[in-house]
Formats: structure tokens, sequence, C-alpha cells
């Protein structure tokens, strides 16, 4: 099936017959229907039960239903089980059936869309759905765009148009695109219709900014196209009349439906531990069912002779007997694990999630932006975070970049930044003097600021020139530029204007070789107004520096480095900049070999572009550095500081330098001066890294006796000698020998080395309050989120704003997006969306802590619950001869879940609050429970189980003992002794108590707590004193438990029973509690405590 695979895309306009027959041969869509719903009508049953099925417990509780059909096995009715069953599986059923239709609704509005399509020389009305590869279809403003496709033509006299890609990546801004080259002059559908065209390109994919390809019309030579020419479905003409374009990829292979795939889903660690605690449940089900069938083997053979009268035996075998009584109790004590438990579980969830989005102390009113929780599974997650991976720019820093100072033939112009206050401009008294002057240097610098950019400049109401920019460095370097007097005004297709200190000048756009996070610079190649050719370039100083000159590393680098590490003291952002003059026969010589690599069709076509490029990108003349302010968010020093109060590693991952780096760690409290001297790993070489970490190793047990708090530097160099390999470096990666043969860099011997580096590096960075990494890139802030969560097996959190932070939010068990000004692929790619960095302490310290005590209180009593349940029909069966007879009545057991003790540990497990919002950031240390699983351990599940066994014991047995040992006839001489009696009385106590033990757990009433807590005891009055006292002429059944009711609230001993049970089971309760809270008292317990006795308001200010 080789032939299936489609290396190349090649599509023929206005050839539909050429293009179905390859679209069919490699399998692809031809079409443009897109089908997202799962189910059909007569699909949705079968398909919707199987998917339900193949979760465990449902799966679980429809073989407790197929048992309870069988009569030789079950005492129960199949109903008790049927009516739970068939409710969660019908409530689901709903739930995903009417997502489903709103699906099928929104694929017949997309599908049925209008566009217009070129056929037979005439634009046709036709629907989205018709839409096939190869057609050429019109588009006018404010369109959506059906299908992906290449601009072949626009109205516009720049031969480009304006984009909106919000349903896309998110981002709101517009984005501009170009007709392509050969074709954008063709305009009328005659035109159209008798060119032959050819449109090679990748194969379909999920990468959004990631297009290759080359377009030949009429029989000429191919030219490349790119990113920049190509349209995607899902965006929106804006502000463009109208644009033609032929369609290259359809209905499932379009960008947007490929990345339209299943969400991989998270799994919290409570999850995980209830999965084996589930299974621990099943193992204790399994040794309560075989205890009680060997027993009723043995019961039937010393005593089962004696009743053969009296019972309706199914064999007069023991073990045949033995072995039937095994599944009766399998399914009587089934309610050990309820099927309820998961529903309970994903409301209480999704409650937490809309009280998250509710809070509007995270809400910020500059944006007006709420915090939003994109999902439900993760909330008790936020409580247990060991490490917090954070970006730096635009998720510390408010990504407002403001232009303060500059390098410049050795000298430095502009102000310096001065804490507090206000920006008044970068232009100081020199920098006037030397513009006035007209300095060659400083207009040179300037020129470059205004001709090395991508940024498109747009006219607001009032006239002024207003610039869009991807990236707010690039604009801030342009406005620096226009403030000094060279204003960028204009660009097209082919050429940048100026404003150059009034007069007008033209630069021809030539070639522009695009920022990337690998190159970390930038070239733009233009045609100066003399007819030169200059290529200028920007970018890191790490990467710039081996590009210069020899003579310029010489002569002027050194002033610059020195200007560069004061700004990076200063916590600024640095940018150098170069350029170099081109004869025009190396640059014709370049320029076609660009082409060719641009043009070419294989998979090495980006490596043959960076290697040409690099080309160009040598012998460069420095022209200066600049240097950009970007302040701190409000509030993330403290956030910072809280958060490492709380236990929390915190570690920054950013691009700047090193100087800049430590500079903003110790700006925004990541760093101490208790922590200096820090360990800096900067090492070039292995060995070098080696040495530095195990020094590093050395000094934290020589000084730890000294128990100051560490931190480590490590740069983006220094750090790729630990991260492991990818498996492509493995495979791909070599070193040249010196006899000039080259093997593989990876061997076994070297693939250990790096492992125990790894290793080193790990316990140094373990042993560190705080862990700053700079000059890193996109892959590496993914690695080391990677390397900490799979080998410290610590739960982990990552932090940022811009789509360089995105591999790295997914990495990470919970991902948050800042929604700043880098666009929205954070916020899209990430769990939780913020406004502000600050508000990440609430969301961990608060909600996070409040949900894992809430999960964990929620999942302690549910378990409890239920064995006190279950162990009392354990008991039960002790004296009914192990006949599997239940001690409660059907309708009880249908609703002992659903009914009695469902609404109050939903309302708790929503609201819970141990101590308030206030003290949960004013005394952090409270949030290291859920780091070390202190409310839902083994340990504390372990109790909770026995609690629910000893309260079973009492409930039982107090009831059973009253009945035996006491008189056996109540106040009007009647009867009082019976199973009936015993069943009935068993069931309210265990109602009450279990109630009440929940109400003794709860710290935080509201009316809300009050009223849940006390309808299921009150219910259980209401619901058996209807379905108990009444005869069947109201319902078609009479229960067997027929006159119970009444008989038992006219008996004494009902009552006494009633309150000895409530009373000592609570007493046992509350001393326990006390007992636990004098002699071993939690933080929360002396929090609470100091509340009670200071006030609040006393114990907040010592706090803080």
């Amino acid at each position: 099936m080789a032939d299936l695979v489609e290396e190349r895309r090649l599509l023929w306009a206005n050839d539909p017959e050429k293009n179905e027959e390859r679209c069919k041969h490699f399998r692809a869509d031809y079409g443009n229907r897109i089908k997202t719903a799962k189910y059909t009508l007569l699909t949705f049953l079968p398909v919707n039960l199987f998917e339900q099925f193949m979760r465990v417990a449902n799966a679980y509780f429809l073989l407790q239903l197929i048992l309870q059909l069988i009569p030789q096995i079950s005492s129960l009715s199949p109903i008790t089980t049927a009516l739970p069953l068939v409710f969660v599986l019908g409530v689901t059923a709903v739930k995903d059936g009417n997502d489903d239709y709103k699906r099928h609704k929104s694929d017949a509005t997309i599908n049925n869309r209008a566009i217009d399509v070129l056929r037979n020389s005439k634009w046709v009305e036709s629907q989205w759905q018709d839409v096939h590869v190869g057609e050429i279809i019109r588009l006018r403003k404010d369109d959506f765009v059906p299908a992906d496709l290449v601009v072949l033509s626009t109205t516009e006299a720049d031969h480009d148009c304006y984009i909106e890609t919000a349903d896309l990546d998110g981002e709101t801004n517009l984005k501009k695109r170009y007709a392509s080259e050969p074709t954008r002059e063709f305009s009328s559908a005659q035109q159209l219709s008798a060119m032959t065209c050819e449109v090679s390109c990748n194969p379909p994919n999920n990468r959004l900014d990631d297009f290759d390809g080359s377009i030949s019309v009429n029989g000429e030579k191919p030219l490349p196209i790119s990113n920049n020419n190509v349209i995607l479905r899902g965006c929106r003409l804006r502000n463009t009349n109208e644009i033609r374009g032929v369609v290259v990829y359809t209905g499932n292979d379009t960008k947007l439906m490929r990345n339209s795939g299943r969400v991989r889903f998270k799994r919290t660690h409570i999850d995980k531990q209830l999965n084996n605690l589930v299974i621990q449940i099943f193992f204790v089900l399994f040794a309560m069912c075989v205890t009680l069938a060997i027993l009723s083997g043995y019961w039937e053979r010393t005593q089962g002779e004696r009743f053969m009268e009296y019972l309706n035996r199914q064999s007069d075998n023991p073990n045949q007997i033995a072995f039937l009584q095994f599944f009766s109790y399998l399914i009587v004590l089934s309610n050990l694990v309820p099927i309820s438990l998961y529903v309970s579980v994903e409301l209480i969830r999704l409650a937490q999630s809309q009280l998250i989005g509710l809070d509007v102390k995270m809400y910020f009113e500059e944006t007006d932006t709420p915090a939003v929780a994109r999902t439900t599974t993760l909330n008790e997650e936020l409580g247990q975070i060991d490490y917090v991976f954070s970006d730096k720019t635009g998720t510390l820093t408010q990504n407002v970049m403001r232009f303060l100072q500059c390098s410049i033939a050795g000298n430095i112009y502009g102000k310096p930044a001065v804490v507090g206050q206000p920006y008044t401009g970068f232009i100081d008294d020199r920098l006037h003097r030397a513009l006035d002057s007209r300095d060659a240097n400083v207009v040179e610098f300037f020129e470059h600021l205004a001709v090395c950019q991508t940024v498109r400049p747009e006219k607001t109401d009032d006239g002024e020139l207003d610039y869009q920019a991807q990236s707010p460095d690039e604009k801030a370097l342009v406005e620096a530029s226009r403030d000094v007097g060279i204003k960028f005004t204009r660009r097209t297709g082919e050429t940048i204007e100026l404003d150059f200190f009034g007069e007008r000048r033209t630069y021809g756009l030539l070639n522009i070789i695009e920022f990337t996070s690998t190159r970390k610079r930038m070239t733009v190649v233009v045609r100066d107004p003399d007819g030169g050719i200059t290529a200028y370039s920007k970018g890191a100083d790490t990467i710039m520096q081996p590009l210069l000159s020899q003579a310029s590393q010489e002569r002027d680098w050194p002033a610059v480095d020195a200007h560069l590490h004061e700004f990076a003291k200063d916590g600024l952002r640095t940018l150098v900049l170069a350029k170099r003059r081109l004869s025009s026969e190396w640059y014709e010589d370049w320029a076609k070999r660009y082409y060719d690599a641009d043009v070419c069709e294989t998979d090495d076509r980006k490596d043959k572009l960076a290697a040409v490029a690099q080309e160009l990108e040598t012998e460069l003349e420095l022209v200066g550095a600049s240097a950009i302010e970007d302040k701190l968010q409000d509030g993330v020093p403290e956030t910072i500081a809280n958060l490492m109060r709380a236990g929390i590693k915190v570690w920054v991952l950013t691009g700047d330098k090193l100087e800049t780096a430590i500079n903003i760690g110790f700006s925004c409290r990541l760093l101490k001066s208790e922590m200096e001297p820090l360990f800096i790993i900067d090492g070039k070489k292995f060995e070098d890294v080696e040495q530095q970490l195990r020094a590093a190793k050395d000094d934290m047990a020589a000084s730890g006796r000294e128990h100051r708090p560490f931190a480590l530097v490590i740069t983006g160099q220094s750090l790729s000698f630990p991260l492991p390999p990818t498996m492509k470096e493995r495979k791909e990666e070599v070193v040249r020998n010196e006899d000039g043969t080259t093997t593989l860099k990876w061997t076994p011997e070297r693939l250990q080395m790096q492992r125990d580096l790894e290793a080193l590096f790990l316990d140094v960075c373990s042993q560190c309050h705080a862990v700053l990494c700079c000059r890193v890139s996109p892959l590496q802030k993914a690695q080391v989120v990677k390397l900490v969560k799979s080998r410290r097996k610590a739960i982990t959190l990552a932090i940022g704003d811009g789509a360089n932070d995105v591999s790295m939010i997914k990495a990470a068990h919970i991902g948050v997006g800042i929604s700043g000004l880098e666009g929205r692929q954070a916020v899209l790619a990430s769990d939780y969306a913020l406004a502000q960095f600050a508000y990440l302490q609430r969301l961990l310290l608060v909600h996070g802590r409040w949900s894992y005590l809430r999960m964990s209180v929620f999942l302690r009593w549910f378990f409890y619950k239920n064995f006190a349940y279950a162990w009392a029909q354990f008991f039960f069966a002790f004296f009914c001869g192990f006949s599997a007879l239940t001690i409660y009545d059907g309708v009880f057991i249908s609703t002992y879940n659903v009914v009695f003790t469902s609404l109050p540990i939903l309302v708790i497990g929503t609201l819970e609050q141990d101590v308030s919002a206030r003290d949960s950031i004013s005394f952090p240390l409270l949030y290291e429970a859920g780091p070390r699983n202190f409310y839902f351990s083994r340990l504390s599940f372990y109790w909770s189980l026995l609690r629910g066994i000893f309260h079973s014991v009492v409930i039982f047995f107090v009831a059973y003992g009253a009945i035996t040992l006491g008189g056996q006839v109540d106040s009007i001489g009647q009867e009082a002794g019976d199973y009936s009696f015993l069943s009935t009385t068993i069931s309210v106590c265990l109602v009450w108590v279990v109630n009440l033990e929940l109400g003794l757990m709860s710290r935080y009433w509201t009316w809300l707590n009050f009223v849940t807590l006390i309808i299921g005891p009150i219910s259980w009055f209401l619901l058996f004193s209807v379905l108990y006292t009444w005869d069947d002429w109201i319902f078609y059944f009479q229960s067997p438990f027929f006159g119970v009711f009444l008989h038992s609230m006219e008996a004494n001993k009902f009552w006494a029973v009633f309150f000895l049970t409530i009373g000592v089971t609570g007493v046992l309760t509350m001393v326990d509690f006390l007992a636990r809270t004098y002699f071993y008292p939690t933080p929360v317990d002396i929090v609470r405590e100091k509340n009670r006795h200071f006030g609040k308001e006393m114990v907040y200010n010592k706090a803080v």
C-alpha cells in the first residue's frame, strides 16, 4: 500500500477529472463535505451503549444486573440494579445525544453555506460541500473561507488581502496575505478559466504555519509559494473587497479539521489513586463473598438438614449451594462500589470549574477577561502541584515593550529605566544632538530598525499610523525609528516606503528570511534608493556575534558586548543589529540558489533553505544593539514568593541572556539575596557542565548545615547536555572522526553518560528552591517539563502566553495559558486560562487546595458510607443461615445512594472550606497538604473503611441486641422483634448515622449544607411512611414490609435503638475528632484556633 502515501500534493486548476482521479488514488478528500457528528438515528443507541459499557464501572453493574436475572443466585429483584443503571445510562445518553444533535445542526449549517465557484467560465453560486480540489472560488469582504486555498488575485492595488484567524488560532489581529506572483493580474472569470495552473505543495498536515509549494502558470517556470500566499479554512476575509483562490485542501484534509482531533485526556493523581483503591475494594468484596460462600457450605452441611421443610433449596449438594451463594452475595454486596460514584465525581468537578470562572478576584477588568476552566477533570490536581514552570515574557512581564536605550558606535544613547517613574520617551540630550547633526552611525541604526521588520502600517480614523506587528518587540523598534524622524509609512509585496526626515524613500523588497525559534534572527534584503543591495539582520547576541566579520568582531564587538551586559543587568531585552552590502553579481547568484532551495520538493527543503540563508548571513558589519524594557506584571513578586512559601518549586524558562535572566529573577523574587552565591551552569562542553554540577552538589552538601536556600541558573547550551536526545536525534546525529569518517553520536556508552549527567542534574535541582533556565528554545522548555515529570514523579504545572510555550503547556500535567498580547495559542492549548500571572496563586492556593480537600472529603465519606452499608449485610449473614437474604428492603437498596445520601455530599464536595480564601493565601504552608497526599492517602482511605466497619457494628448489633435481648412486645402488646422490624430499624439508623457523620466532618456551613443534610434522613420517613403504609389500591404492588412503618413508629424499642445508635456513633466520632485536634493538630487546626482566639484580622496581619 506504499503507493497510497501522498508524498506531494499536485493539483491542476480547471481540471476536475484529473484532480478527482489523483485524490481517489491517494484516498484523499476531493469534496468539501465535513462530518463531525458521531451518530445517526440508526446507530445512536447501539454505538452509545457500546461506548458506555466500555467503561469498567458500567460493565460491572451490567454484569450485576445479568446475575440478578438468574433466580438460583439472586435474592433481589433486578429492578434494584436496573433503575440506577438505567438512570445513569439514560442521563449520559441524553447528554451525548444532545451534543451530537448540535453537531449535526452545525455540520448542516456549514456544509450548506453559499460560495461562488468558477465553472464553465462563469461564477456560479454553489454550497461549501460541493467545492472540490483544484476549483477556483471567489470570496467577498467578511466571507468565511470554505477550504484551504492559494490566493490567485485580489482587488487591492498591492495584490494583498487581510484575514482574521480568530476561529483558527484565537488571534483577533488581522494578518496580511499576498496573491501569488504569476496570477496576481488574473481577475476576470475568462482570464482565470483560460489559464493552465499547476500547484505542487506538501501533503495535508496539521501544521498551521507550514506551507511549502510552488505554482506554475501557462507552462512557465514554477515560482515558490508559502504560508503568506495561503488562506486556511476557518479564516474570514476582512478589509478586502474580493479575492480569487484555487482550492488545495478540502474537507477533513484542511488544516482546521486536521487540528480538530481528540485532545489528550489527562487524569489526575486522585483518579489514579481511585482506580487502584477501587481494585482493592473489589478484592475486599471478593474476599467477603468467598468467606460467606464457604460458611454457607459449612452451614448447609451441618445445619441445613434441620431446615429443609422451610427452605426452597436449589440443591442438596452443600458445595453447589456454596458456589451459588458466592454469586448471590456478589449481588447483595455490590454497593461497595456504587454506580453513583463516578457520576457524583463528574458533577462535583463541573461545579468546581464553574466556581473558578465566577471568581471575581480572578477577573481582569482592563481587558474584561475572567478566569476560564477549559477542563472539568483536573481541579483537584491544582491542589497537588510540586513544580511550576513559567515563561517570562508576557507571562511574568506585561509584554508592553518600551524602547529605552541603544548602543551605537561605542556610545550608549537613551534614558535608563527608573523604577516608579512614568515613561517619558527615550531620546536624551546626546541622542538629540546626534540626530540634529545627522550622525551617520545613529541614522544608520534607526534606518535599520525601520527597514528590517515585518510590521504592517495602518491608518487610524484620525489619520495617524498604527503599527500592527506579530511581536511587541518589533513594534517598539519601528516606533522608536518613527520617534526620531525615520517613519515607516507603507509596505507592498515589493517595496518598503519610509518618511526619512521628511524625504520619501522607497526600498525594493527582495527577500525576507523570517525569524524562527531555531534561527533566533531575521534578515531583510532590500535594494536601497541608491540602487545598492543591502541585507539587514537582527537577532540574539549569541547568534549574531559569530556571523560578524573578523574586522567587525575585533573593532566593534567589545564595546557593544560591554553595553549588552549593562543592559542585561538592568533587566532589558536586547537585540544586535548588523548589515551586509552585497554586489549585484553575488546577490543574483545567491538568489538563484535560494529560489532553487525554495521550490525543491524534497523532505530536506527547510534544511537547504537554512543553509543558503546562512551563506548570506555571514561577514556582517555591526550596526549596534537595542535595549527594550518589559515591566513585570502587578503582583508577580508576591505571587512567586507565596508559591515558594507553599513548598512549590518554581522554574522560570526564558530566552533572555544570562545577566538579564538573573536580574529579572531578583526582581520577581524568584532569586533572593540569601540564595547567593548562585550556582551558575554555563559550560559549553559536556565535561564542563558535569564538573560544574558536581561542584554545585559538593557545595550544597558542605553548606547543608547552614540551611540556606539554593538556586541554580543554567543556560540553554548547558541544558542540552543533561536533556535526553529525541528519537530523531538518536538516529540522525553523527560526529566526524579524525580520519574524516562519521559515526552515530548517540552510542550506548554516550547514552549512559547522558543518563548519568541527567541524574546528577535532577539531583542538584531537587535541592534548589528555584531554577532559572535562560537562552532556552521552545523544544527545551517542553523537554525540561517532561524530564521532571517523568523522573521525579512530580505533578507539574506550566504557564505561558505565546505560541512558543504551547509544547511546554501540553507536556505538563496542568497547562495554564495567559491571555496576553502574543495571541491565544497558549490559551487554546491550556487547561486553565488566566489574564494575569498574579491570579495563579489564587488558582492554586485557594481553588486548587479547596478542590483537593473537597474531593478528598467526598471520596473518604463515600467509601465510608458504603462500607457501613455492606458490612451490616455481612453481619446479618451469620444470623440468616448464610442464605444471601438481604437485611434491606429492595426499594431502600435502589435509593440509598441516589436519594438518601446524594445531595449533601454534592454540596459539601462543591462548597466545603476548612479555612477562608484569605487564610489560604496568608498561610501558604497549608497548601503542602496536597502534594503530601495528606487528605486522601492510603492510610486515610483505610481509616475511612475501618470507621465504616465500626459504625456498621454499632448499627447492626445495637438493633439486633435490643430485639433479641430485650422484651419482644411493644407498648400495645404487639410483637416487635421480627425480620422486617430489624430491617427497618437498621436502614433508618444507617441513613441518619452516615449523614450526621458527614455533618461532623464538614467545617463550612451554609443554609444549603443544612437543608441538604436534613433532606436525606427526613426523606426516609416520608418515603417509607407511604410505601410501607398504603395498600395496593394506590400502588400497583404491595411492599412485603406493608404495615411495618407504623408498627415501628409505635414501638419504644425502635426509638431507643435509633437514639442510642446515633448517640454512640456521634460521641465516638467527636471524641476521635477532638483527640486528633488536641494531641495531633494540623496546620489547619492551628490557623482555625488562632482565628477563634485572636480574630481573623490579627492573624492575617501577623501573616503578612
